[in-house]
């Protein structure tokens, strides 16, 4: 028969188990998901969008901000400018076990940046400085998912391994939150029969290869910005210098839900069922419902300098460099869980925990060039980001920590990023394309990030002008719906979703020159 201590064993756990959260980290702490909230994506502005993100060479825009301050002294005027941004996101998703397809669409709207660049007047040479806001990525994507599995069930996650319960007369202690939060929801009941027998004492509430309707989506929203203050000055005839002093800060939101149902009605009342302290009884499984949520706040600081030099009135050149941003980073994290029995009602429970960090980014190096014949512009960029170097600390579970870097530094890599722009000047308009290459840092197959872009423009000289750039980002990802911890996956028959992702950004932007 059931645990007639279940109550109690029940209060127990999660106040220890609530304790233990304090020092622990939340699940989404992966090296995955640390390279991710450190990630930027090409194109900032209209015009700077439409040609792939391009200007390590020099741009004379409020892109320099972000690729290279030294651009900045090629301005040739004040101006302020500013840019609304759309972003659409679709993603075609299959799920593991049973190959259905499903496709979600997601879309975000806002401020892509704001800038005032002042272009002060001098008796030699140029000096120029500025302020601005830029938006450098976003998060927004919508995955959906369903279909059959006949060979495993999410609840089997929830068991507990040997190390993370301690049983001690009528008392029970569990020592990590899945286990905790799926007792507390009954999604896994101890059995007194099974202990005192010396068998593992713990049953899932389905059963594994009975025939379950399992369905989840995930929402990822948030962007990370730069509010960027600096400038640049000609150091020698045709020879820019530029310095920028740069906070950034992002803000994340992850919801995922999972829901498995038993649509044959194959897990009856004499397969599993709940003791509840007032005696009454939760039988057999129906349905549960698995739901995460996930806050994040990032602030960090980088400075970056750059030069750029006009060879001759063909060529220009540029180099930058960029220190590690360092982000102080907070996280809330929800996990609820609710159990549906075919009598007796329902079940539920949820976690909270709030985890505190700090995450050390890699220095960034690039250098580009850029060649002008007649009204057609060509510029192209490398950078060499070493995303190994990555690292994260905190004052707790210093044991989890120094796994987590540990991963970073073995799993992930240098890689080279690329990027080329086009543009062709017809006035009063100009037509502009490019294209870009982010290849994964852990060497994930299909996980590379491809950019393709384009745009146009409209100037009234020394008045203002209006630009639109569109860029597509295509990518594929893979969704494990299964939770797991830092001692990993509790069974062997995980399921998976596989994703391709497209992201499609929108820029309307305005320049006014003064």
């Amino acid at each position: 028969m059931l645990s007639s201590i279940r109550q109690p064993l029940l209060l127990t756990g999660s106040l220890l188990c609530t304790l233990l959260l304090l020092a622990l980290p939340a699940q989404a702490q992966t090296a995955d998901e640390v390279v991710r909230l450190s990630q930027r994506t090409p194109g900032v502005g209209a015009a700077n969008l439409g040609m792939g993100g391009v200007g390590i060479a020099g741009m004379g825009d409020a892109s320099a901000f972000i690729t290279n301050p030294a651009g900045l002294g090629w301005l040739g005027r004040s101006e302020v400018s500013g840019s609304m941004t759309g972003t659409i996101a679709e993603t075609d998703a299959v799920f593991g076990p049973s190959g259905d397809l499903t496709a979600e669409t997601g879309t975000q709207y806002t401020i892509g940046n704001a800038a005032y660049l002042y272009d002060s007047p001098t008796q030699r040479g140029t000096f120029v400085i500025g302020a601005a806001l830029n938006q450098t990525h976003t998060f927004q994507r919508s995955t959906r998912f369903s279909g059959i599995n006949n060979q495993s069930t999410i609840t089997t996650s929830f068991l507990p391994f040997d190390s993370e319960f301690e049983v001690d007369g009528d008392d029970i202690r569990f020592f990590a939150d899945l286990p905790d939060l799926a007792f507390g929801a009954g999604a896994i009941e101890f059995f007194d029969d099974l202990f005192e027998d010396g068998a593992f004492p713990f049953l899932q509430a389905a059963i594994p290869g009975t025939t379950l309707e399992q369905s989840g989506s995930v929402v990822e929203e948030g962007a990370t910005r730069e509010f960027n203050i600096g400038g640049a000055w000609e150091a020698a005839p045709q020879l820019m210098v530029g310095l920028s002093g740069n906070v950034s800060f992002a803000n994340y939101r992850f919801e995922n839900r999972f829901v498995e149902f038993d649509i044959d009605g194959e897990n009856t009342r004499e397969d599993f069922n709940v003791l509840l302290d007032d005696g009454s009884l939760l039988e057999g499984f129906n349905a549960v419902t698995f739901d995460r949520v996930l806050d994040t706040r990032l602030v960090g600081f980088n400075a970056r300098a750059g030069v750029s030099a006009q060879v001759n009135p063909l060529l220009r050149l540029g180099a930058t460099i960029e220190s590690p941003t360092f982000y102080s980073v907070e996280d809330d994290f929800r996990q609820a869980l609710q159990v549906d029995f075919e009598v007796g009602g329902s079940l539920s429970d949820e976690l909270t925990s709030t985890f505190d960090y700090e995450i050390q980014t890699p220095w960034r190096f690039g250098a580009g060039a850029g060649l002008e014949f007649g009204n057609v512009t060509a510029h192209a960029d490398v950078e060499v980001v070493d995303w190994s170097q990555t690292s994260v600390s905190a004052s707790g579970n210093q044991a989890f920590i120094d796994e987590l870097n540990r991963q970073l530094r073995d799993d992930f890599s240098a890689v080279v990023n690329t990027r080329a722009g086009l543009e062709l000047r017809l006035l009063p308009f100009t037509v502009r394309g490019g294209a870009a290459f982010l290849p994964d840092p852990a060497g994930n197959d299909g996980r590379d990030r491809t950019f393709l872009s384009a745009g146009v423009g409209y100037e009234v000289p020394g008045q203002f002008a209006v630009d639109f750039g569109w860029m597509q980002e295509r990518f594929d990802d893979q969704l494990l719906p299964y939770p797991e911890d830092e001692l990993g996956p509790r069974q062997d028959d995980v399921i998976q979703v596989d994703e391709s992702i497209i992201r499609n950004r929108l820029k309307l932007g305005l320049r006014i020159f003064l």
